[in-house]
């Protein structure tokens, strides 16, 4: 699971396969089930988010990220006074990419 929320761990061996039957976006890489409310209205606590695998984003992208050993799904924000994760719910502040964060891109939101 990806955090829409307070962040989650992830790690190589902590997937499952599952056989689905629904609509798949041609770009998708892989999917996960978000946890939390942090991504709401748009986005909904356990809703299944189909991921592009890419390192590179553009600014307002959302994405799924890894930051200082947690996973998020959250939208990209890069401005002159730094680059930070936004949350869509507003009950939440956005999550600073600070210099000495640890922090990866692993994919976009795929849609077709």
């Amino acid at each position: 699971m990806a955090s829409a929320g307070t962040g989650n761990f992830i790690d190589d061996d902590n997937f499952e396969e599952v056989e689905i039957h629904d609509y798949v976006p041609r770009k998708a890489s892989f999917g996960v089930y978000l946890d939390g409310d942090s991504m709401e209205p748009t986005f909904k606590d356990g809703q299944l988010v189909w991921i592009e695998q890419t390192e590179c984003l553009d600014s307002g992208d959302i994405g799924l990220f890894y930051l200082d050993g947690k996973t998020y799904f959250k939208k990209y924000i890069v401005k002159a006074a730094g680059s930070f994760l936004q949350l869509l719910n507003a009950k939440y502040k956005p999550l600073p990419i600070g210099e000495y964060s640890t922090f990866k891109i692993f994919g976009k939101l795929a849609i077709d």
